[in-house]
């Protein structure tokens, strides 16, 4: 993997309509991160002044793990009945998928807010899982 500099973007941001369609959801990600990037930047920046706050980014993977509720129409539990029930192509080649349980993107933010020295950005993701064996299963 090539290394990215922190300056790098999501290069959706750049595309001219990348805001609507079926695009729009990642774009909403590499946006709001922007912009969070960007309201840290606008903090009180005198010398010895202390930042109100601090940024940590969590960069989960697929988040997958049980609904809060009764209803199936959450992006990942539609996602998982549509590969169960033969709606979403399998795809032969390696695509992989950076899977991580809800639940530990709950605990990964507990964690985040407990240390407070911590800031930056974090990769989350329990394990990696070709979609040719995750269909297989």
């Amino acid at each position: 993997m090539d290394d990215q500099p922190e300056a790098d973007w999501n290069v959706l941001l750049d595309q001219p309509g990348a805001a609507e369609g079926p695009l729009a959801y990642w774009y909403s990600k590499a946006a709001a991160e922007q912009a969070a990037v960007e309201a840290e930047s606008r903090q009180d920046g005198s010398p010895g002044a202390r930042p109100r706050w601090r940024l940590v980014s969590l960069l989960p993977g697929s988040v997958w793990g049980p609904p809060l509720s009764a209803r199936a129409d959450g992006e990942s539990v539609q996602q998982m009945m549509r590969l169960i029930n033969g709606g979403m192509p399998v795809f032969a080649p390696p695509l992989g998928a950076g899977l991580v349980d809800v639940r530990d993107v709950a605990a990964a933010h507990c964690l985040a807010l407990a240390q407070p020295q911590l800031r930056g950005r974090f990769l989350l993701s329990a394990r990696s899982c070709y979609t040719l064996l995750l269909a297989s299963k």
